[in-house]
């Protein structure tokens, strides 16, 4: 028995949709409590990148005291190595 591919998928519950936007939400601020951070800033130099975790990126050199907005991974992953202070 041959089934058509679109037949046999089933559509999401509505509450489990996926977002129009895969990218992940820019919405935690924080405070750099170190000398400095290298973090990779978006082609106009104003965002932190929401796909941080590549290598393939440049950084920009961010000093103590700066707030910035980031993506809640990236504030967690700065957190836990005592680098900012989540506010």
């Amino acid at each position: 028995m041959t089934e058509n591919a679109k037949d046999s998928q089933q559509t999401p519950p509505e509450s489990q949709e996926i977002p129009p936007t895969a990218e992940p939400e820019i919405d935690a601020e924080v405070l750099i409590t170190v000398d400095h951070v290298y973090l990779p800033f978006d082609e106009a130099g104003k965002n932190v990148r929401t796909d941080w975790a590549v290598t393939s990126v440049s950084t920009t050199r961010v000093s103590r005291g700066t707030r910035l907005r980031v993506p809640t991974d990236l504030a967690l992953y700065l957190h836990e190595r005592d680098q900012v202070e989540i506010l």
